[in-house]
């Protein structure tokens, strides 16, 4: 077993086949989306329409691997939450059934702020989404770690800015903290650990120290690694302080 509350400068397939089997109680976590690049051939004035570019990492991602890999590491009653787009979303969903995972939900991120489009040849687009599951197909669903938190809060639809301001620290796809500790604060306990194959800017990790949860990521950036890991330094501080 990894040693836990750190992040790994590696790839998440390489650092996930080092974790024991079923030894992690939640994964929280936000793969690749494979949106950079040129979509759908699209042209504008006769010139092609760049949709995004985040990195060579948001390029021909498959998620089957890190499927298997979360299937095995997960205890019996662990759970998982996906952040991913719409393009994706079908091939989560034929893993899940594939590898037995017990599909719960789809959560709605609906961004508050978005910012305006440059070019308007199709929709904004203000949703991003969230497939909740438990490793389990066949397992009671009171078996699973559940902490309702009151009706309002519970609604499958989140409705929250995009990160700006202090809270933004460089990482183009970075979640906001409210809404990654409500996923760990409902779906985990106290000293749970919670497993980030793709931590990016350590947000997961914040979260978990914030509210006393274990955690391990990954993270094959070296620059986004040691933005997270300033993060957890400082999370941390202030938790002692807190104390």
């Amino acid at each position: 077993m990894l040693e836990i509350n750190k992040v790994y400068n590696m790839d998440y397939i390489e650092g996930m086949k080092q974790i024991e089997d079923e030894s992690i109680d939640l994964i929280v976590t936000d793969p690749p989306y494979n949106i950079s690049g040129i979509a759908n051939n699209i042209e504008l004035h006769g010139k092609p329409v760049n949709i995004a570019e985040f990195g060579q990492w948001d390029h021909l991602f498959d998620p089957e691997p890190f499927i298997v890999e979360a299937k095995r590491v997960l205890k019996s009653n662990g759970q998982i939450y996906i952040f991913t787009s719409d393009r994706l979303m079908g091939k989560y969903m034929l893993l899940f059934e594939k590898y037995a995972f017990c599909f719960r939900n789809t959560l709605v991120w609906f961004k508050r702020n978005l910012r305006p489009k440059i070019r308007q040849y199709t929709w904004r687009s203000g949703t991003e989404y969230i497939l909740y599951a438990g490793k389990q197909k066949t397992k009671k669903v009171t078996d699973y770690t559940f902490n309702w938190q009151g009706q309002e809060l519970m609604k499958n639809l989140i409705i929250t800015n995009i990160v700006g301001g202090k809270e933004r620290v460089g990482h183009p796809t970075q979640k906001p903290l409210s809404i990654i500790e409500r996923l760990i604060k409902v779906s985990s306990n106290k000293d749970d650990v919670v497993l980030d194959p793709f931590i990016g800017s350590g947000t997961t990790a914040v979260a978990c120290i914030k509210l006393k949860r274990n955690f391990i990521g990954f993270e094959l950036s070296k620059d986004y690694c040691d933005i997270a890991n300033k993060r957890i330094a400082e999370a941390q501080a202030q938790g002692r302080l807190g104390d």
